[in-house]
């Protein structure tokens, strides 16, 4: 249902121990904790994750060594302490959004089908992806494909949505679509696929205010790792992996950088996975 990215490389770095107490902070569909759990048979997972049906999943896949909690992992502490875990030894974070997301009916993540734009990691977080396109002032959407999604033209598109809305209100991805085809001009299909990818990557971090859950996950969370305990975080967008290397340079007197260069998926993982191309792992020591 999904395949794990970088899933060597992680357990590499991470240096899994005997009785390790492993957070996995999006969990998802059980990829990299299967796995983790396979290394040890004494290591036990605790695993967050917004989506209430990645949960369910996890639930019967990972088995009683692993405990489950809904939310998000920005709220770490929060979400553990009543269950009575107050550090760990080992976090990943993985920031990828996974295939059964992007890939299931009626999520909206995808451009591949007509469904509605919704777009939310967690389907109770309250505002939808057309909720944003039908309301974002002009600068707030251009802003987001310029800073999102790498597009740097991106004023026809904008022009495009509010003429749009004006009129009826967006609600589904195939008329977004049709706005992107109107937008630009292509002159291939792999350009076109390209650029429906970025507008739509856009929209979703927008949407899920992703940059921030990950800023205050460093600014607030990182307290439960215990002293020696690593943070292992793979990224998928150059605004995410400059947050993380921003931050862990800035705190070099309580963590160490395990790997000096970022490491990203090899040629072979490339081919059997494209989704791993833009995958970067950057792992850190908590010394102090």
């Amino acid at each position: 249902m999904h395949v794990p990215v970088l899933l060597n490389e992680t357990i590499a770095l991470l240096d899994l121990k005997e009785n390790d107490l492993v957070l996995d902070g999006t969990v998802g569909f059980g990829g990299h904790s299967s796995h983790i759990l396979n290394a040890n048979t004494s290591i036990k997972i605790i695993g967050i994750d917004q989506d209430p049906v990645a949960i369910a999943h996890s639930t019967e896949v990972l088995g009683d060594r692993a405990t489950l909690v809904h939310g998000n992992f920005s709220n770490a502490k929060k979400l553990l302490s009543p269950i009575g875990i107050h550090s760990v030894t080992k976090i990943l974070i993985d920031l990828g959004i996974s295939s059964y997301q992007l890939d299931s009916a009626g999520r909206g993540f995808s451009f591949m089908n007509d469904e509605p734009l919704d777009m939310q990691m967690n389907p109770n977080g309250g505002r939808s992806a057309a909720h944003w396109l039908n309301t974002a002032p002009e600068k707030t959407m251009s802003d987001a494909f310029y800073n999102w999604g790498d597009l740097i033209h991106n004023r026809n598109l904008v022009q495009g949505i509010i003429q749009s809305r004006r009129k009826t209100p967006l609600k589904t991805t195939g008329e977004l679509v049709m706005l992107v085809k109107q937008s630009y001009f292509f002159g291939s299909r792999p350009k076109m696929m390209k650029t429906m990818s970025q507008v739509f990557q856009a929209i979703r971090i927008a949407v899920n205010d992703e940059l921030g859950v990950i800023q205050r996950f460093l600014d607030n969370e990182l307290g439960i790792l215990s002293v020696g305990g690593r943070v292992a975080i793979i990224s998928f967008h150059s605004g995410e992996d400059r947050l993380i290397k921003q931050f862990f340079k800035a705190h070099t007197d309580q963590f160490r950088p395990i790997n000096k260069k970022v490491v990203t998926a090899e040629q072979d993982e490339i081919r059997q996975n494209s989704r791993s191309k833009p995958a970067k792992l950057r792992v850190y020591e908590r010394i102090g």
